[in-house]
Protein backbone atom coordinates (compact mmCIF):
# COMPACT_ATOMS: atom_id res chain seq x y z
CA UNK A 1 0.00 0.00 0.00
CA UNK A 2 1.06 3.29 -0.79
CA UNK A 3 2.84 5.26 1.82
CA UNK A 4 1.50 8.55 2.58
CA UNK A 5 3.73 11.63 3.79
CA UNK A 6 0.04 13.69 5.27
CA UNK A 7 -3.16 12.19 6.00
CA UNK A 8 -5.38 15.33 6.38
CA UNK A 9 -8.78 14.34 7.98
CA UNK A 10 -11.29 17.51 7.24
CA UNK A 11 -15.13 16.43 7.72
CA UNK A 12 -17.29 16.66 7.03
CA UNK A 13 -18.79 17.70 10.39
CA UNK A 14 -21.31 15.83 12.17
CA UNK A 15 -19.53 12.71 10.41
CA UNK A 16 -17.53 11.03 13.49
CA UNK A 17 -14.97 13.15 13.39
CA UNK A 18 -14.46 13.67 17.61
CA UNK A 19 -15.07 9.94 17.97
CA UNK A 20 -12.30 9.39 15.29
CA UNK A 21 -9.90 12.30 16.79
CA UNK A 22 -10.81 10.01 20.45
CA UNK A 23 -9.51 7.24 18.86
CA UNK A 24 -6.54 8.62 17.01
CA UNK A 25 -5.38 10.54 20.39
CA UNK A 26 -5.95 7.56 22.25
CA UNK A 27 -3.83 5.19 20.66
CA UNK A 28 -1.25 7.53 19.02
CA UNK A 29 1.65 5.75 20.99
CA UNK A 30 0.30 2.38 19.28
CA UNK A 31 0.41 4.48 16.08
CA UNK A 32 3.24 5.67 16.07
CA UNK A 33 4.91 2.31 16.54
CA UNK A 34 2.90 1.32 13.24
CA UNK A 35 4.35 4.26 11.56
CA UNK A 36 1.79 6.95 11.90
CA UNK A 37 1.48 10.19 13.90
CA UNK A 38 -1.16 11.49 15.50
CA UNK A 39 0.07 14.80 16.85
CA UNK A 40 -0.59 15.55 20.85
CA UNK A 41 -1.36 19.02 20.48
CA UNK A 42 -5.13 19.41 20.19
CA UNK A 43 -7.67 21.27 21.49
CA UNK A 44 -8.73 19.16 24.71
CA UNK A 45 -8.68 15.24 25.56
CA UNK A 46 -12.35 15.54 24.99
CA UNK A 47 -12.08 17.20 21.90
CA UNK A 48 -8.66 16.03 20.53
CA UNK A 49 -8.42 17.85 16.90
CA UNK A 50 -5.92 19.58 15.67
CA UNK A 51 -7.62 22.94 16.26
CA UNK A 52 -4.14 25.06 15.94
CA UNK A 53 -5.06 24.54 11.93
CA UNK A 54 -8.04 26.13 11.96
CA UNK A 55 -6.93 28.94 14.27
CA UNK A 56 -3.73 29.59 12.17
CA UNK A 57 -5.72 29.62 8.58
CA UNK A 58 -7.83 32.50 9.99
CA UNK A 59 -4.80 34.43 11.22
CA UNK A 60 -1.36 34.14 10.01
CA UNK A 61 -1.46 31.17 8.36
CA UNK A 62 -0.64 27.65 8.70
CA UNK A 63 3.35 26.94 11.54
CA UNK A 64 4.75 25.28 8.14
CA UNK A 65 7.63 25.11 10.55
CA UNK A 66 5.56 23.50 12.82
CA UNK A 67 4.08 20.99 10.51
CA UNK A 68 7.58 20.09 9.35
CA UNK A 69 8.93 18.87 12.73
CA UNK A 70 5.70 16.49 12.41
CA UNK A 71 6.98 14.77 9.28
CA UNK A 72 10.47 14.55 9.97
CA UNK A 73 10.09 12.37 12.94
CA UNK A 74 7.42 10.02 11.31
CA UNK A 75 6.76 7.85 8.34
CA UNK A 76 3.11 8.91 7.93
CA UNK A 77 1.71 12.34 10.26
CA UNK A 78 -2.26 12.48 10.38
CA UNK A 79 -4.15 15.79 10.71
CA UNK A 80 -7.60 16.28 11.92
CA UNK A 81 -10.03 18.89 12.33
CA UNK A 82 -13.18 18.90 10.75
CA UNK A 83 -13.11 22.69 10.33
CA UNK A 84 -10.59 22.38 7.57
CA UNK A 85 -14.08 21.30 5.71
CA UNK A 86 -16.31 23.50 7.77
CA UNK A 87 -14.23 26.91 7.29
CA UNK A 88 -13.02 25.98 3.88
CA UNK A 89 -14.30 28.93 1.98
CA UNK A 90 -14.23 31.60 4.81
CA UNK A 91 -10.34 31.13 4.97
CA UNK A 92 -8.24 34.10 3.77
CA UNK A 93 -7.39 32.95 0.30
CA UNK A 94 -3.79 33.64 0.10
CA UNK A 95 -3.93 31.50 3.72
CA UNK A 96 -5.14 28.17 1.92
CA UNK A 97 -2.48 28.78 -1.22
CA UNK A 98 0.42 28.54 0.80
CA UNK A 99 -1.22 25.66 2.45
CA UNK A 100 -1.36 23.95 -0.68
CA UNK A 101 1.90 24.93 -1.73
CA UNK A 102 3.35 22.86 1.03
CA UNK A 103 1.10 19.67 1.14
CA UNK A 104 1.50 19.43 -2.67
CA UNK A 105 5.43 19.22 -2.13
CA UNK A 106 4.66 16.41 -0.24
CA UNK A 107 2.56 12.73 -0.67
CA UNK A 108 -0.40 14.13 0.55
CA UNK A 109 -4.09 12.38 0.78
CA UNK A 110 -7.42 14.01 1.78
CA UNK A 111 -9.78 11.72 3.71
CA UNK A 112 -13.42 12.82 4.00
CA UNK A 113 -16.09 11.14 5.84
CA UNK A 114 -19.82 11.56 4.22
CA UNK A 115 -23.01 10.74 5.12
CA UNK A 116 -26.97 10.93 3.42
CA UNK A 117 -26.96 14.90 2.28
CA UNK A 118 -30.75 14.89 3.95
CA UNK A 119 -29.66 13.08 7.52
CA UNK A 120 -26.50 15.52 6.94
CA UNK A 121 -28.28 18.67 6.63
CA UNK A 122 -30.40 17.95 9.67
CA UNK A 123 -27.47 17.28 11.92
CA UNK A 124 -25.52 19.89 10.36
CA UNK A 125 -28.68 22.19 11.77
CA UNK A 126 -28.80 20.72 15.26
CA UNK A 127 -24.83 21.74 15.98
CA UNK A 128 -25.75 25.58 14.43
CA UNK A 129 -28.17 25.86 16.81
CA UNK A 130 -25.99 24.60 19.89
CA UNK A 131 -22.72 25.30 18.54
CA UNK A 132 -21.72 28.96 20.27
CA UNK A 133 -21.44 32.40 18.21
CA UNK A 134 -18.72 32.44 16.08
CA UNK A 135 -17.09 35.65 14.39
CA UNK A 136 -15.92 33.44 11.30
CA UNK A 137 -19.53 31.72 10.54
CA UNK A 138 -22.35 33.45 10.16
CA UNK A 139 -24.73 29.79 11.37
CA UNK A 140 -22.92 29.43 14.57
CA UNK A 141 -25.89 29.85 17.15
CA UNK A 142 -28.58 30.31 14.79
CA UNK A 143 -32.07 31.49 15.44
CA UNK A 144 -32.99 30.97 11.34
CA UNK A 145 -35.69 28.11 11.26
CA UNK A 146 -34.57 25.29 8.95
CA UNK A 147 -36.28 25.91 6.16
CA UNK A 148 -34.60 29.96 6.53
CA UNK A 149 -31.00 27.76 7.69
CA UNK A 150 -30.59 25.86 4.66
CA UNK A 151 -30.70 28.75 1.96
CA UNK A 152 -27.82 30.27 3.58
CA UNK A 153 -25.34 30.70 1.28
CA UNK A 154 -22.44 29.30 3.23
CA UNK A 155 -24.85 26.20 4.03
CA UNK A 156 -25.49 26.13 0.53
CA UNK A 157 -21.88 25.57 -0.46
CA UNK A 158 -21.24 23.02 2.19
CA UNK A 159 -24.27 20.92 1.22
CA UNK A 160 -22.69 20.81 -2.19
CA UNK A 161 -20.58 18.07 -1.39
CA UNK A 162 -19.59 17.09 -5.17
CA UNK A 163 -18.20 20.77 -5.49
CA UNK A 164 -16.58 20.96 -2.11
CA UNK A 165 -14.71 18.01 -2.50
CA UNK A 166 -13.01 18.76 -5.28
CA UNK A 167 -12.09 22.64 -3.58
CA UNK A 168 -10.50 20.98 -0.70
CA UNK A 169 -8.67 18.63 -2.58
CA UNK A 170 -6.74 21.64 -4.32
CA UNK A 171 -6.91 23.88 -1.36
CA UNK A 172 -4.93 21.30 0.93
CA UNK A 173 -2.62 20.19 -2.12
CA UNK A 174 -3.94 16.75 -1.72
CA UNK A 175 -3.27 14.45 -4.90
CA UNK A 176 -6.56 13.06 -4.02
CA UNK A 177 -9.59 12.80 -1.70
CA UNK A 178 -11.05 9.64 0.06
CA UNK A 179 -13.93 9.73 0.65
CA UNK A 180 -16.24 7.16 2.98
CA UNK A 181 -19.29 6.45 4.31
CA UNK A 182 -20.12 6.91 7.94
CA UNK A 183 -21.14 3.92 9.31
CA UNK A 184 -19.97 1.15 12.11
CA UNK A 185 -17.56 -0.11 10.07
CA UNK A 186 -15.57 3.00 9.19
CA UNK A 187 -12.67 2.39 11.40
CA UNK A 188 -12.11 -0.90 9.15
CA UNK A 189 -12.72 1.25 6.07
CA UNK A 190 -9.94 4.10 6.73
CA UNK A 191 -7.52 0.72 7.40
CA UNK A 192 -8.70 -0.49 3.92
CA UNK A 193 -8.22 2.65 1.94
CA UNK A 194 -5.18 4.65 3.92
CA UNK A 195 -3.95 1.63 5.63
CA UNK A 196 -4.08 3.04 9.39
CA UNK A 197 -4.30 0.19 12.07
CA UNK A 198 -6.88 -0.41 14.15
CA UNK A 199 -6.41 -1.57 17.79
CA UNK A 200 -7.88 -5.58 17.79
CA UNK A 201 -11.60 -5.35 20.14
CA UNK A 202 -11.80 -1.61 18.81
CA UNK A 203 -15.54 -0.71 18.47
CA UNK A 204 -17.09 2.46 16.85
CA UNK A 205 -19.81 4.52 19.12
CA UNK A 206 -21.05 7.69 18.41
CA UNK A 207 -20.55 10.61 20.13
CA UNK A 208 -22.35 14.34 20.12
CA UNK A 209 -25.55 12.55 18.78
CA UNK A 210 -28.30 15.45 18.41
CA UNK A 211 -30.64 15.96 20.59
CA UNK A 212 -34.35 15.40 19.59
CA UNK A 213 -36.03 17.87 17.63
CA UNK A 214 -38.16 19.75 20.51
CA UNK A 215 -34.75 20.44 22.50
CA UNK A 216 -33.29 21.96 18.92
CA UNK A 217 -36.13 24.25 19.18
CA UNK A 218 -36.09 25.38 22.72
CA UNK A 219 -32.17 25.84 21.60
CA UNK A 220 -33.35 28.16 18.89
CA UNK A 221 -35.95 30.07 20.55
CA UNK A 222 -32.84 30.78 23.34
CA UNK A 223 -31.02 32.05 20.66
CA UNK A 224 -33.61 34.74 19.77
CA UNK A 225 -33.04 36.58 22.79
CA UNK A 226 -30.46 38.94 23.22
CA UNK A 227 -28.13 37.75 25.92
CA UNK A 228 -24.65 37.24 26.65
CA UNK A 229 -22.44 34.51 25.69
CA UNK A 230 -21.71 32.68 28.93
CA UNK A 231 -25.71 33.18 29.86
CA UNK A 232 -26.30 31.89 26.57
CA UNK A 233 -24.34 28.82 26.84
CA UNK A 234 -25.57 28.24 30.22
CA UNK A 235 -29.24 27.66 28.56
CA UNK A 236 -28.14 25.40 26.09
CA UNK A 237 -25.98 23.43 28.70
CA UNK A 238 -28.95 23.14 30.54
CA UNK A 239 -31.31 21.72 27.64
CA UNK A 240 -28.61 19.56 27.18
CA UNK A 241 -28.44 18.10 30.84
CA UNK A 242 -32.28 18.02 30.57
CA UNK A 243 -32.09 15.85 27.53
CA UNK A 244 -29.48 13.61 28.82
CA UNK A 245 -27.18 14.87 25.57
CA UNK A 246 -23.48 16.29 25.90
CA UNK A 247 -22.07 18.69 23.29
CA UNK A 248 -17.75 18.75 23.19
CA UNK A 249 -18.65 22.72 22.67
CA UNK A 250 -20.50 23.08 26.38
CA UNK A 251 -18.54 20.98 28.39
CA UNK A 252 -15.83 23.60 29.88
CA UNK A 253 -18.51 24.64 31.47
CA UNK A 254 -18.05 22.33 34.44
CA UNK A 255 -20.60 22.21 36.77
CA UNK A 256 -23.43 24.82 37.11
CA UNK A 257 -23.64 27.47 39.42
CA UNK A 258 -26.99 28.03 40.57
CA UNK A 259 -27.03 31.08 42.72
CA UNK A 260 -29.60 33.76 42.80
CA UNK A 261 -28.60 35.71 40.10
CA UNK A 262 -28.40 32.89 37.58
CA UNK A 263 -31.92 31.30 38.39
CA UNK A 264 -33.27 34.80 38.30
CA UNK A 265 -31.77 34.59 34.69
CA UNK A 266 -33.03 31.39 33.82
CA UNK A 267 -36.24 31.61 34.85
CA UNK A 268 -36.96 34.77 32.84
CA UNK A 269 -35.33 33.37 29.74
CA UNK A 270 -37.00 29.89 29.87
CA UNK A 271 -39.97 31.75 30.29
CA UNK A 272 -40.26 32.87 26.70
CA UNK A 273 -40.17 29.65 25.47
CA UNK A 274 -43.67 28.97 23.47
CA UNK A 275 -44.79 25.97 21.51
CA UNK A 276 -44.01 26.37 17.93
CA UNK A 277 -43.57 24.15 14.67
CA UNK A 278 -41.09 24.99 11.67
CA UNK A 279 -41.09 21.17 10.22
CA UNK A 280 -39.38 18.84 10.94
CA UNK A 281 -38.70 20.96 13.99
CA UNK A 282 -41.23 21.79 16.65
CA UNK A 283 -41.79 22.10 20.59
CA UNK A 284 -45.14 21.32 21.73
CA UNK A 285 -46.67 22.43 25.55
CA UNK A 286 -45.62 19.07 27.42
CA UNK A 287 -42.15 19.73 26.60
CA UNK A 288 -42.12 23.29 27.76
CA UNK A 289 -44.00 21.76 31.18
CA UNK A 290 -41.41 18.82 31.43
CA UNK A 291 -38.65 21.15 31.56
CA UNK A 292 -39.72 23.50 33.50
CA UNK A 293 -40.58 21.02 36.11
CA UNK A 294 -37.26 19.33 36.01
CA UNK A 295 -35.53 22.90 36.24
CA UNK A 296 -37.78 23.79 39.11
CA UNK A 297 -36.05 20.11 41.21
CA UNK A 298 -32.44 21.11 39.32
CA UNK A 299 -32.82 24.41 41.64
CA UNK A 300 -34.21 22.79 44.51
CA UNK A 301 -31.52 20.36 44.89
CA UNK A 302 -28.89 23.09 44.70
CA UNK A 303 -30.06 25.17 46.94
CA UNK A 304 -30.62 22.48 49.27
CA UNK A 305 -26.61 21.19 48.81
Amino acid sequence: MLIYDFIIHMGFPKCGSTNLQRHLYTNRSWLAQKGFAYPSKVKARHEPKHQHLVNDLFGAGLNIEEIELYRRQNTTTILSSEGLLNHLYEYPAENLQAAARYFSQHNTVGLIVRRSPEGWILSYYCQCVLNPPSRYADRYATALPFEQFTKLESVCRLADHEAIVGDACHAYGASKIVELDLSENLLADIHDALGIPVPEGMKWSSVNASPPQHVVEMARQINCLEIERSRRSLCIRLLLDWAGKRNTAHEELGSIELDKTTVHFISRAFGCLEPSRHDPFFLELKHINSFQSWLRSRIGSAHRG
